[in-house]
């Protein structure tokens, strides 16, 4: 019976809030008990919201939708302690022109195995300062963050601590933003998918064996008036693998399109591959320490520099070029082998 009342409880709560217009709005919920559900909807300026429940099979899902021209704070927070196959959703909106005197914060803390945690983030036009945060410490858990619209000053962070996880960031426009996923244990995969200029992202897999580490980055920057667009990984352990993809587009011609892409990889039979496609004036920096490594890199463009730094034995680096680039290999230890291809362009 102490289940059901909760439920009712819970119902009730979700119902009045979605009708709610306050520029006062709050709610707070805290469940003790197995198969907990709790649904908020919010609709007005301030909008805080806090979840936190104590049990098994726990799902809590939060929609947060910001009037315009009077958003003052909009938080959201799910805290799911323990259990296993919880399911946390959380859902931002922002309407109207985007005069956003305070950002969006979401953010969910789960604990135990199987759990997923989402979060979606959507502002108009010049609406700024979207942060979401995720913290899962078990194992199988899956995150997913997003910001579908936004314009500026956008940061997304994942931590896991675990095995066999799996976190996925994606933003489809913006600029000045911040990404990144920490993942330490084994068997883990970690992806960004990133279009904007000014990006900063970060996968940190460590330590650990047999990870996956994904950046894709779309856009460019002006180098004359701001930073590249920078991606980084960093893995230590052995059988990781790690890919780098940057595109320079669809922005188009009127930006000087510039990237700076980093693999840090320690142990193993480590494999990693960047390629950089169109853009000038990029770097692409490979380090790998110890054996049976193996190290790509792919170049398209003008002024582009490569290099790739092995210390070790047994280890094979390859550079494809096609543009005026230069292309840097050293090597320290024995049966290695280093392929190399430049096309110059007229």
């Amino acid at each position: 019976m102490k289940r059901i009342a909760l439920s009712i409880f819970v119902l009730m709560l979700s119902v009045s809030f979605a009708m709610a217009q306050s520029k006062d709005n709050t709610a707070t919920v805290n469940q003790t008990n197995n198969n907990n559900t709790a649904t908020i909807n919010q609709t007005g300026a301030t909008l805080n919201t806090n979840v936190v429940q104590n049990g098994n099979n726990g799902t809590a899902n939060i929609t947060q939708l910001a009037e315009s021209g009077n958003v003052i704070e909009q938080n959201a927070l799910i805290n799911q302690v323990s259990g296993k196959g919880n399911f946390a959703d959380i859902k931002q909106t922002q309407s109207g022109t985007g005069t956003t005197p305070t950002p969006d914060l979401a953010k969910i803390v789960q604990q135990g195995n199987t759990n997923i945690a989402k979060i979606s983030q959507i502002a108009p036009l010049y609406s700024s300062g979207q942060t979401s945060k995720a913290f899962q410490y078990g194992n199988g858990n899956v995150s997913y963050q997003a910001i579908e619209r936004g314009h500026t000053i956008n940061q997304q962070y994942v931590n896991q601590n675990g095995n066999s996880n799996y976190a996925k960031q994606t933003t489809y426009s913006g600029s000045y933003q911040d990404f990144s996923i920490m993942q330490n244990g084994k068997y883990n995969d970690a992806r960004q998918s990133i279009t904007g200029e000014n990006i900063h992202a970060y996968i940190t897999q460590d330590p650990g064996n047999n990870n996956i580490a994904k950046q894709t980055l779309t856009g460019g920057s002006d180098k004359e008036q701001n930073p590249y667009n920078t991606a980084t990984i960093k893995q230590a352990g052995n059988w990781n693998q790690a890919y780098q993809t940057l595109a320079f587009g669809p922005y188009g011609d009127s930006f000087i399109q510039s990237g700076y892409a980093k693999i840090l990889q320690n142990g193993n039979n480590n494999y990693a591959l960047q390629t950089m496609d169109g853009g000038i004036n990029n770097s692409a920096i490979i380090n790998q320490t110890d054996n049976f490594n193996t190290a790509k890199q792919w170049q398209v463009g003008d002024n582009n520099n490569a290099k790739i730094i092995q210390t070790g034995s047994n280890n094979e680096a390859y550079q494809h070029q096609n543009g005026n680039e230069t292309g840097i290999v050293i090597q320290n230890g024995n049966s290695n082998v280093v392929y190399m291809n430049q096309y110059p362009t007229n």
